[in-house]
């Protein structure tokens, strides 16, 4: 399957760029919008460049890894790449036209043909990653898994797998070594429900001279020997081996490995949120907040009314949060709840079904309308689009004693969506998982990634499924 699939992509993005071509020609030279007065320009010219453009977009797609991670890469990092390959593209094709001056081509045209060949790809990607989703859940196309370990880190790959997060079905979790009595119990008690232990890595290997396995993630620490042993054992059995380590117990987005004096070293990133990074932020967020509360006003205005009419008690509903520097502010949101919500259980999270939601609140909650108030709270400088989502006083205090690293989340403004919201880690959800999330965006965090997050959180809103 995975050879249909990138034939396919290949084949779409032929097919892209020879439609360009004839629309951005025809865009230019056969409209007013570009030339109202038309001059004559033979076609065949522009043809003769699919000569040149087709194998170089090809190559650069190529090594830009667009045919190779096409399957487990999401379809927004997808429109970032092309982009990105479109720019080379036609950097180099402009450099090659340059030494060629039997003929002089319109770079608006060339412009043209970019801009129509980015979109047509991105729309036929979109298109077969719908696809192969499909054929995903009717278990097409999947690769048999085993995640070696018990650990916090392979708990989170298996949760993944569960879900159903990229071309991966579990087949079973093992252990490093060969377990027995209390030790197996203990292992066996701490998996997801209806997830085999299969036993050792060895009978793994073992196993799969019967039955399918395609791949391994090893998720705890072992012994070199022992890794040597496995990876030759592997390599017979055709079976690709992943080795998921968190170094030192750091988190991974830290660590950026370098090479000096011949000798593989890590060396720790600093927070790429300088002062002049916040000064960006700032700018884009008060941009985004103005143009978002114009647009959305309508929506605002009619649930006002709504929520008055159908609701005893005020249309908005205050209370206070911990953001940057762990300093309180206001967090405003539609209230989506009946007064007094809170008065019998204290203060609690809201449930995904929660009965103290009044009838509008559910639509609110649903289409996430109830949060759009906290445009104002990023316009007066409490938020920022994009950051974790702040907790309340009470819960950070509880949960700062709980969780290694949590207080870490406040060292950047709380955002009205962020990392963890847009993989699904939003309300009563895994908290941990969600602090992950949270830091692995502080400690890479750029412009780039606050619109991808950006575009993932209007993906989201648009189609509940996954894309």
């Amino acid at each position: 399957m995975k050879k249909i699939i990138i034939f396919l992509a290949v084949l779409f993005d032929i097919i892209a760029i020879i439609i360009s071509i004839y629309a951005a020609f025809y865009l230019r030279f056969h409209t007013e919008i570009f030339t109202p007065k038309k001059p004559l320009v033979d076609i065949n010219y522009y043809i003769a460049t699919l000569v040149v453009f087709i194998p170089v977009w090809l190559i650069v797609n190529l090594n830009l890894g667009l045919y190779r991670d096409f399957r487990v890469r999401h379809i927004i990092d997808e429109l970032f790449l092309i982009i990105y390959a479109g720019a080379i593209s036609i950097l180099i094709t402009l450099g090659i036209a340059f030494f060629y001056r039997a003929f002089s081509y319109s770079r608006l045209t060339l412009i043209l043909f970019t801009f129509i060949s980015i979109l047509l790809m991105f729309t036929f990607r979109f298109i077969l990653s719908i696809i192969v989703h499909r054929l995903w859940k009717k278990g097409i196309g999947l690769k048999q898994s085993v995640v070696v370990g018990n650990n916090e880190l392979a708990r989170l790959i298996i949760n993944k797998m569960i879900k159903g997060d990229g071309p991966n079905k579990l087949k079973g979790v093992a252990s490093i070594k060969e377990l027995s009595g209390d030790d197996k119990e203990d292992f066996i008690k701490e998996l997801p429900e209806k997830v085999p232990y299969i036993g050792s890595i060895s009978d793994v290997i073992k196993l799969s001279k019967n039955e399918v396995i395609d791949q391994i993630y090893i998720t705890e620490e072992i012994e070199k020997s022992s890794l040597y042993e496995i990876i030759e054992m592997s390599e017979k059995a055709n079976i690709t081996l992943r080795i998921a380590t968190d170094i030192l117990g750091i988190m991974r987005s830290k660590v950026t490995a370098d090479n000096q004096f011949g000798i593989p070293l890590f060396t720790l990133k600093q927070l790429p949120l300088t002062p002049f990074n916040r000064f960006i932020k700032r700018v884009l967020d008060i941009i985004i907040s103005v143009v978002g509360i114009v647009i959305t006003s309508p929506i605002m205005i009619i649930s006002a009314v709504i929520i008055k009419a159908t609701s005893p008690g005020p249309i908005l509903f205050k209370q206070e949060r911990v953001g940057l520097d762990n300093k309180p502010f206001m967090m405003y949101k539609f209230r989506s709840m009946r007064v007094g919500a809170e008065k019998k259980t204290g203060p609690v999270w809201a449930k995904k079904d929660d009965p103290r939601r009044t009838p509008y609140g559910r639509f609110m909650r649903k289409f996430s309308i109830d949060e759009l108030p906290q445009l104002f709270n990023v316009l007066k400088g409490d938020m920022a689009i994009v950051g974790p989502r702040p907790e309340r006083p009470v819960f950070v205090e509880k949960f700062s004693k709980e969780i290694p690293r949590y207080l870490e989340r406040h060292r950047v403004k709380s955002g009205l969506t962020g990392w963890a919201q847009v993989n699904g880690l939003r309300g009563d959800t895994s908290l941990s998982e969600r602090i992950e999330y949270d830091i692995y965006y502080i400690e890479n965090w750029n412009l780039l990634f606050d619109l991808k997050i950006v575009l993932l959180t209007f993906f989201n809103f648009v189609s509940p499924e996954k894309i």
